[in-house]
This record gives C-alpha cells, sequence and structure tokens, in this order.
C-alpha cells in the first residue's frame, strides 16, 4: 500500500542548537514519497556540519541506515522483512498477531519500545491493543489516545508517516497528559508514528519510541514503511478470521439451543417417572424446574420451600443459576412479593407485565434481564403448603384451560416427588449424624497420640484400646482384652483404685473427671507416672468409663530438675551477693595487711602477726572465689581448649595431689574436639573432681580420667534442662570408691553440703565445679551407686577448630612505680582510701571521687591530662561503664580499669570478659594493683 510522505519533526536538544519554536521549524523536514508500494521516500540530507551539531549518542537500528543505502543493506533489510513476513502470516491469533507486530518493530529498528494502537468504529479513537518494551505493558494496553493527538494519533489524521525526534517539546503535537507521564517516566521522546492503512482506509496506527535525539534515516522509513503494509495486512486478517470464528460459534449455539429444546420436549414425557424415580432433594427440584421450563417455553424457573411454620420460604433452585446468583432476594415471608401472595391465598398467579403490577419487590432485577411476565403455581401436599413455583418470561404466558389442568397435576405430582425428598433427606441425615459420630468417635480414639481405653465399670475388663495405649504399654490388643485394669497398676496402689471407683459409683458421679497422679506398671516392668481423664458412657450396651491417660513421667522429671536448678540458682544468687560484699572487706584487709608488713622489719614481733592476718585474708579471698564461682559471677577468659592437652600438662600435679595409694589412668579421645572455656578454670574443675575421687577412696584404688567426642541428640536435651543438642566433648573422672547413695547424689552440688566430717572440707568443691560448667555453656551429671563408685561426666560444646595460639602473657613492667594522674573513683571509703594510699605511694597522682557524677565534675574541671580512670563496676546512680561512655567524648585518651568483687553485665557477658577491657578482680594487694596499673598503661 502506498504511504504518504513523512514528516520529520525536531525539537530543541534532539540535533539542533538553540532553542524555542524557530529553531523547531528551522529543523523540520518534508519528505516526498517516491515509491508506490511504500518502500522509498525522498529525503533531504543533512549536511556534515549539521551533523557534527547533533547533541547526545545516536543509535542505529540493525541494519544501520548507512548498510541499508548498500547492496548488502538492502539484502539484509529484505531478509528482515521476510523473516517478520514469515512470522507474521504463521498465525491468524489476533493477540498473537498484535504482539508480533510490536516485537518485530523493536527488532528491526532497534528502538526503545514500540505501540500497536487499533482504531475503533465507533468513537474513533485510537486504543493501545499491544506494546513492547521494558515498561509494564499494562501501563499502556488499553488506554485511549484521540485522533490527532500524539505523532500517531497526528499520523493517522494526515494518513502519513511522522517522526519527531522530540515530540513533547514540539508544540504542533497535542499529548494527552497519560502519554506526557508515561514518555517522561520512561525516556522515550523521538517518536515515529505511520498510519496502518488496508485498501485506502486506515485500521489503526503504529508508534515506535527511543530516546530524545535518537535520529531516524531514510532508510529506516523505508524499511519501517515496508514493514507497516505487511502489518496492515497480518492485522486485517487476524481481525477478519475472529470476526469469521465469532460467527461460527454464534451458529453453533442456535443450532445447541435447538437441540436442547428437542432434548427438553422428550423429557417432559417422562417427566412422571424421572420425578418418582428420586428421592434426593436436588435432583428432584431439578428435575421439577427442567420440566416447568420445558412445559411453559419459560427462559428462567425458581422453585422456593416453605419452612416447617409455613412462614418463609427459601430460594432453593434456579433453573438458569447465571440469573438466580444475581436474585437480591433470597428469602421472602408469606404475603411478601409476587411469592409471598401466591404462598399466602394457595392459587397460582400469572401477570403479565409485572413492572406495571407494582407487588415485585426487585423491579431492577426484571429490567436487567430482560424479563416482563411471571407464572407463580402453588405446590400443596394435603393442604400444607410445601413452596411455590415460579416461572418468569419475556412475554405473557397464553394459558388454555387444558394447560392449567396439566399444571395442577403437575403440581400435585411435585408436591409428592419434594415431600418424599424431604422425609428421605431427614432420614438421610439422621443416618449419617450417627454414623459419623460414631466414625468420628473411632477415628478420634483410635488415632489419639494419647494411650485411650474403655473399660466396664462393674467388671474392670478391658472393652476396648487405642494403637497409642498398645505401643505404650507394650501389650497387644487380645492381650489386654484379657486383662482387667487392676493389672497395670503396681499391687500396693489396687487398695487406692478400688477406693477411688466405689466413692465414684456411691456420689454418682458424670461428666469428665480428672485424677491423678496415679503409677501404671509397663509389660517391661517399669512403672511410670501418669494423670488420667474419664468419663462414663454406654458402650455395647454396657456401663462402661472412657479413659485418656497421659504419661508425665519425664514432665515431672523435669519440673523436678526445674526445682533444683531454681534453689541452686538462689542459693548461688545469695552467694554471689554474699561474696560480693565479703570482698570489698577481703579488699581492705589484704591491702592494709600487705602494707602494713612493708613497714615491720622483718624481726618485729607484730609482723608474724601481720602475716597471719594477711594469709588468712587470702584464704578467704579463695573461698569468695569458690563461692562466685558456684554462682557464676566470676569473670572467665575463655580460649579455645585441647582437652587432652590441658589434662596431660597436668597430670604430674594430680599424682602428687592424690598419693601413692591411688593410680591415676588417663584415657585420651582420638581425634578429640576443641572446647572454649577459660584454661584455669577447667584446671580448677579437674583438681576438685580429683580431689573429691580421692577423698572417696580412704583405702586407695583407682581415678580414671578419659576424654571422648559425644553427640547429645534431642533426647538428651529434652531431659536437661538449658542443653542444646548437638556436638560436644565429654570430659569424664570416675573412682572405685565407696560411692553415693540418691539422696546424696540430689544436694551433691549444693554449697557447703559435705558427706565428710567436720574440718575434712568446706562443702564448695563440687559446687564450685557445677558453677563452672553451667558458665562455659556445658552440663554435668553424676552416676553413682553405694558401694560401686562414681563418675562425673561433664559436657562442654565443641567449636571449630582455629589456629588460636595462646597469648604471651603480660611483659612484668621493670618498675612498678609512675608519675601520671589517675582518676579513682569508688564508692566504699576504706577501699577508696587503701587504693590512693597504694597508688600514690608508687608516685602517681590521684584525683579522688566517691560516685560517678563526682569524678566527671572533677575531670571536666582538671586542666592537665588525665591518663587512666580506675573505677568500680557496680556504684549507685551510674555504673562505672556508664561513667567511662561519658568520659571518652572529652578524654578520648584516657585508659580505663574496672575493678569488682563479681562479675556484672556493664563489662562482661555471661560472667565472660568483654574484648579489649581491662579488669582486676577483688580483693587485690598493693602489688597486684600496681602491677595492673603500670600494665594497662604501658599497653600500646
Amino acid at each position: 500500500m502506498a504511504q504518504p510522505a513523512p514528516d520529520r519533526r525536531q525539537s530543541p536538544g534532539a540535533g539542533v542548537r538553540g532553542g524555542g519554536r524557530d529553531a523547531v521549524g528551522r529543523a523540520r523536514r518534508s519528505f516526498d514519497r517516491t515509491s508506490a508500494s511504500g518502500g522509498g521516500f525522498g529525503v533531504t540530507r543533512r549536511t556534515s556540519a549539521s551533523k557534527r551539531r547533533a547533541s547526545g549518542p545516536i543509535r542505529r537500528p540493525f541494519p544501520s541506515g548507512d548498510t541499508l543505502a548498500g547492496g548488502e543493506g538492502a539484502e539484509a533489510a529484505a531478509h528482515a522483512l521476510a523473516q517478520v513476513g514469515r512470522e507474521l502470516v504463521g498465525t491468524l491469533d489476533l493477540d498473537r498477531v498484535t504482539q508480533l507486530i510490536v516485537n518485530a518493530v523493536l527488532r528491526l529498528l532497534n528502538s526503545r519500545n514500540a505501540a500497536l494502537y487499533q482504531r475503533d468504529s465507533d468513537s474513533g479513537a485510537l486504543r493501545c491493543v499491544a506494546f513492547a518494551g521494558p515498561d509494564d505493558p499494562r501501563r499502556w494496553v488499553g488506554m485511549a489516545l484521540p485522533l490527532g493527538h500524539g505523532v500517531v494519533g497526528r499520523a493517522v489524521v494526515e494518513g502519513r508517516t511522522i517522526w519527531s525526534p522530540d515530540f513533547l517539546a514540539d508544540p504542533t503535537i497535542a499529548v494527552p497528559e497519560w502519554l506526557r507521564e508515561q514518555s517522561i517516566r520512561t525516556g522515550h521522546r523521538s517518536v515515529i508514528g505511520m498510519p496502518l492503512k488496508v485498501r485506502g482506509e486506515t485500521i489503526g496506527g503504529l508508534g515506535v519510541g527511543d530516546a530524545a535525539g535518537r535520529v531516524v534515516t531514510d532508510a529506516e522509513l523505508r524499511l519501517l514503511g515496508a514493514f507497516a503494509d505487511q502489518a496492515a495486512l497480518a492485522l486485517e486478517n487476524a481481525r477478519l478470521y475472529e470476526q469469521s470464528e465469532r460467527r461460527r460459534r454464534e451458529a453453533e449455539v442456535l443450532y445447541a439451543d435447538q437441540e436442547a429444546r428437542a432434548a427438553r420436549l422428550h423429557s417432559l414425557s417422562r417427566l412422571s417417572q424421572v420425578v418418582s424415580s428420586s428421592l434426593e432433594v436436588e435432583v428432584v427440584l431439578a428435575a421439577i424446574g427442567r420440566a416447568a421450563a420445558t412445559l411453559m417455553e419459560a427462559p428462567v424457573v425458581s422453585i422456593w420451600i416453605a419452612d416447617e411454620a409455613g412462614q418463609t420460604l427459601d430460594v432453593r433452585a434456579f433453573l438458569d443459576d447465571s440469573v438466580g446468583g444475581g436474585f437480591p432476594v433470597r428469602q421472602v415471608s408469606v404475603g411478601q412479593g409476587l411469592i409471598g401472595w401466591v404462598a399466602r391465598h394457595r392459587v397460582p398467579l400469572d401477570v403479565a407485565d409485572v413492572l406495571g403490577d407494582g407487588r415485585s419487590s426487585v423491579p431492577d432485577w426484571w429490567r436487567a434481564h430482560g424479563l416482563t411476565s411471571f407464572y407463580g403455581l402453588p405446590v400443596l401436599h394435603e393442604g400444607a403448603l410445601i413452596g411455590v413455583l415460579a416461572l418468569n418470561g419475556r412475554r405473557p404466558f397464553q394459558l388454555g384451560p387444558d394447560d392449567r389442568d396439566l399444571l395442577d397435576t403437575f403440581a400435585a405430582q411435585a408436591a409428592v416427588a419434594i415431600r418424599n425428598s424431604q422425609l428421605f433427606a431427614r432420614e438421610q441425615a439422621a443416618r449419617a449424624a450417627v454414623q459419623a459420630s460414631e466414625a468420628g468417635f473411632r477415628l478420634l480414639f483410635h488415632n489419639n497420640p494419647l494411650p485411650m481405653w474403655v473399660y466396664d465399670t462393674e467388671t474392670l475388663r478391658f472393652l476396648e484400646v487405642n494403637d497409642a495405649a498398645i505401643t505404650h504399654y507394650g501389650y497387644s490388643r487380645d492381650e489386654f482384652l484379657r486383662m482387667r485394669i487392676t493389672e497395670i497398676r503396681p499391687p500396693d496402689d489396687v487398695s487406692r483404685l478400688r477406693e477411688t471407683l466405689e466413692q465414684i459409683a456411691v456420689r454418682d458421679e458424670a461428666g469428665v473427671r480428672r485424677s491423678g497422679p496415679w503409677r501404671h506398671r509397663v509389660k517391661d516392668g517399669r512403672v511410670l507416672e501418669v494423670e488420667v481423664i474419664s468419663h462414663q458412657l454406654e458402650f455395647g450396651g454396657r456401663l462402661a468409663s472412657l479413659v485418656v491417660v497421659e504419661d508425665v513421667t519425664e514432665r515431672r522429671a523435669l519440673e523436678q530438675q526445674v526445682r533444683q536448678l531454681q534453689k541452686m540458682e538462689a542459693v548461688g544468687q545469695l552467694a554471689g551477693g554474699v561474696a560480693h560484699d565479703f570482698n570489698n572487706l577481703l579488699t581492705v584487709i589484704t591491702g592494709r595487711s600487705a602494707l602494713l608488713a612493708l613497714r615491720l622489719p622483718a624481726e618485729d614481733p607484730g609482723r608474724r602477726d601481720v602475716d597471719i592476718i594477711h594469709k588468712t585474708a587470702e584464704r578467704a579471698a579463695r573461698l569468695t572465689g569458690q563461692l562466685l564461682a558456684f554462682s557464676r559471677k566470676q569473670v572467665l577468659q575463655p580460649r579455645v581448649l585441647d582437652l587432652n592437652e590441658v589434662l596431660s600438662g597436668l597430670a604430674p600435679m594430680l599424682q602428687r595431689l592424690i598419693g601413692e595409694d591411688v593410680e591415676l589412668a588417663f584415657a585420651p579421645g582420638a581425634d578429640l574436639g576443641q572446647v572454649s572455656a577459660d584454661p584455669g578454670q577447667v584446671e580448677q574443675v579437674v583438681l576438685n573432681l580429683v580431689v573429691n575421687a580421692r577423698d572417696a577412696m580412704a583405702r586407695g584404688g583407682r581415678v580414671t580420667i578419659e576424654t571422648a567426642n559425644v553427640e547429645l541428640d534431642e533426647a538428651y536435651a529434652g531431659g536437661h534442662v538449658g542443653v542444646r543438642p548437638g556436638p560436644h566433648v565429654m570430659l569424664a573422672v570416675s573412682d572405685t570408691g565407696c560411692g553415693m547413695d540418691a539422696a546424696t547424689q540430689a544436694r551433691i552440688f549444693e554449697p557447703f553440703f559435705t558427706t565428710k566430717e567436720p574440718g575434712k572440707g568446706t562443702g564448695l568443691g563440687l559446687a564450685t565445679v557445677y558453677g563452672i560448667v553451667k558458665q562455659s555453656g556445658g552440663d554435668l551429671g553424676v552416676y553413682s551407686e553405694p558401694g560401686r563408685g562414681a563418675t562425673f561426666k561433664i559436657y562442654l560444646p565443641r567449636v571449630e577448630p582455629t589456629a588460636q595460639v595462646a597469648a604471651p602473657g603480660a611483659a612484668v613492667p621493670a618498675a612498678l612505680r609512675g608519675a601520671e594522674t589517675i582518676l579513682l573513683v569508688e564508692d566504699e571509703e576504706e577501699i577508696r582510701a587503701l587504693a590512693r594510699e597504694i597508688l600514690e605511694g608508687y608516685g602517681y597522682t590521684l584525683l579522688v571521687a566517691h560516685d560517678a557524677g563526682e569524678a566527671l565534675l572533677i575531670a571536666e574541671r582538671h586542666l592537665g591530662p588525665i591518663h587512666l580512670l580506675v573505677t568500680d563496676v557496680v556504684m549507685p546512680k551510674m555504673s562505672g561503664r556508664d561513667l567511662a561512655k561519658a568520659l571518652a567524648p572529652a578524654r578520648p585518651e584516657t585508659r580505663v580499669l574496672y575493678a569488682s568483687g563479681y562479675t556484672d553485665s556493664a563489662i562482661v557477658r555471661h560472667g565472660v570478659l568483654g574484648e579489649g577491657i581491662d579488669f582486676i578482680q577483688k580483693p587485690f594487694t598493693p602489688e597486684a594493683l600496681g602491677r595492673k596499673v603500670r600494665e594497662v598503661l604501658d599497653t600500646n
């Protein structure tokens, strides 16, 4: 098809320097169509200088415009068009064709997007039917473009191809708001609009968009023109094919309607047989509706069924669900509307013009479906109202006397059929309810995860048991049914069971009863603790009781563990608090005794007393350390350890500790995993366990230390509070000593509990082991019987192997003296005075505060540097950590040393010292404080 000459429109910034409408006018070019087939255009070429003035990159399509001008380009274009043509003629599906068109344009011109518009035959507007490009097609498809608007609308009106390098800046192009927003968002402003014509008639338009500045060559326009002819023909062929298919389908529907009418006429002759042969309510109602529609040639039929009282009617069936589904009224009262009028008067009602009658409550529904006439027929059985049969038509029903007699007979048959089906439905519902109840009971009974059984309340024999009871108790179903409920009780519990059953019988208790705990004996002899829920019922004609059993053995064991842990935690809190306060006292005693010892010559008579005081204070400090270990308030400095290496280094000292009459054996596990723990605390655990084993073997024996990799499963973790399943390393210490009974094992880890003679032990050894293991994230247990020795097993979580090397110890300062300025903050007056005296004795300048507020005020007023902040951790109003944070902005160079008698969340997490935090444990000696201060100040 011949295409008119294209109009090239350019805007500022699209290849022409300067702006305004004059620039647009100067840039316009007009092209004359030179090929009668639409393949050629006469193009006024721009000079090379004007090309150089074009701003921005110029995207070339494939094949490029310059290539298309030559022989190779023409051949490439021809191949491309041929390929597109083959794709377009390969289908007649309209949706497929439209999408192929826009996809092909993108390939031919290498453009950013393409849109296909089809002309609306009624409004004349262009509507987008297909879109290709990176944008969401749903933003485009369906949008309307008024004729003359946009580049495509302008091209369709003028009947020729139009190109605008920037149509948003082109004053001659009217742009709808939606198109302007889309173009700004997607950035396509260089647009080609081309009309699609078939036999001289414009059927739509094609738009190709790209970024502003995209220059379209003559060859590209010729290629697009040739493609537009192919696209128009393909689009028209697909449209004609769709029309043909639609007409074919309409003919098929008409033929189907004729066939359906013949079928309905045939079914009418079998009405009585069909209605009488079924007792299903829905089947009967559907058959009545079909027969009535056939008899009356009614397009819409509905059946309304009265309730038991005959006061309301509900619609139960619509012959046409598509019509009935939109009916706004689903229930009417007797006397309401046309249906209610028939139900009240119990006579037929024939209305030729429903909209003029006034009794219809839904005139809009009648109008929407084009219905005008109504015929209502009461359905009565022995004088009782069964329902109403309603027929709606598009023309008046013309009924003679014979027709009315036939309808009356039909209504009588319908009433009988509906009544019988209702009775049948009620019987079926009652039977189904019984079956469902029995099936539900059996389903719940046999599939219940809890053990259940039914027993005869007179003979106490089992009548039925579920699968869970068989699995849990170990008896087969046949064994259960030969037993009485007394046979699963320990002998000393049977009398209590009988007393309970007699009390229930005397009180004639009904309903659900909960009792327990009871002890039940399973087949293998184990005794379980259970709680029981029971309910009396009739089973097989006998008075019976249904029993549901919940095994609480594990739960009660866990509850006992929780109670023990809570007790240990409470004792630990008390011990930790006592140790903290006691450490403050010991700090003063040890510090003052050390200072006093320094002042007294060795031959002074009072020197011995001072040394005794100091040593006694150190022993007390060790006791408070054990209390802190038990209460899990000591500071740990964990490392990745190999327990085999730790134990190998400890073996010589252990042998000297236990003596010659006790044999020490070490069984290291192969390829032992690593753990994260404080090496000093691990050594303390082993020492305490070995000493405990030695003390249990008064006449000598054997102590075995072994390690192994173990995997703690869900079952173990479920039975031990706070334990996580997974890989662990086990450390076990076993002895051949006197062993322990269960009562002793229950208290073995309590502080100050001991079975040794007075003066032989503090009762803190195993308590310390307990605290260290728990604080290290592990678990421990003891296995022992009187006369059979004991085994303590410790489980520490396994960690991934690392190349960690033990950190070298801090270098001992050559001298403890210094001249730096130290800000000392301590709320305990005696400790504050002691620390001040010690540090001033080493030559330091001291600024002293009793709390954080005073410390901040001193720091603000002090003009010189503050080299170190020494602060207690736990203080009223503000903690030591918060003080350090508040001081840091003004004095970032000040180092911090924390001091405390026990751990606190301010500087540690779960008892583990944070990286980069310096800490000294109370009580401390003057030398220890001096060394720590010098160490912190000298650290880079």
